[in-house]
């Protein structure tokens, strides 16, 4: 019977450390997650906990909560995609919402850094995944009303009903939630 081992070092105490499995697929997996918590086994196996809980991707939640905006434009909407589609879904897209940590998003920006991206451009992304960073684990907003803007209630606009009256608003909107 065959035997696969995976050998990485701590990155703490440098020491080589390994773990030995029976199925190669298993061992291929324990790979991938050890090099994705950056060889901390502690953290490849929270990721794998997480991994195994029920809940949308990164991606679906961004995905889901752009799509359910108020106030922004279908070229504004498109925009947002695009930047989904090219910064977050390659490298940290098919994380669930529950597994992604600091260490993730810290080495996602990053490597937006490294690539040679403007600050501007990588704060307007990390802008996309923020939201959904306070997302609760089951996918409710934690404050569902802190961000809603009601039609027609854009800075400026003349046909707003809700101008000039934000005691009004403000009332309409908590007992909303």
């Amino acid at each position: 019977m065959r035997s696969f081992a995976v050998l990485w070092r701590d990155p703490e105490t440098g020491r080589q450390t390994f773990l030995t499995y029976d199925d190669e697929r298993e061992a291929r997996v324990a790979k991938e997650l050890i090099e994705a918590a950056g060889g901390y086994a502690v953290e490849a196996a929270r990721i794998a906990e997480a991994v195994r809980k029920s809940g949308p991707t990164v991606l679906e939640a961004i995905s889901e909560h752009n799509e359910l905006l108020n106030g922004v434009g279908a070229d504004t909407r498109s925009h947002y995609r695009q930047q989904l589609a090219t910064h977050i879904a390659p490298v940290i897209g098919s994380y669930p919402v529950s597994a992604l940590t600091y260490r993730h998003v810290a080495g996602w920006v990053r490597a937006m850094t490294t690539k040679g991206l403007a600050p501007k451009t990588v704060a307007n992304v990390h802008g996309l995944l923020t939201p959904r960073a306070r997302a609760d684990a089951n996918g409710t907003r934690r404050e569902p009303r802190r961000r809603l803007r009601p039609p027609g209630t854009r800075a400026g606009d003349p046909q707003s009903s809700w101008r000039g009256a934000p005691s009004r608003s403000r009332h309409l909107l908590r007992g909303a939630a």
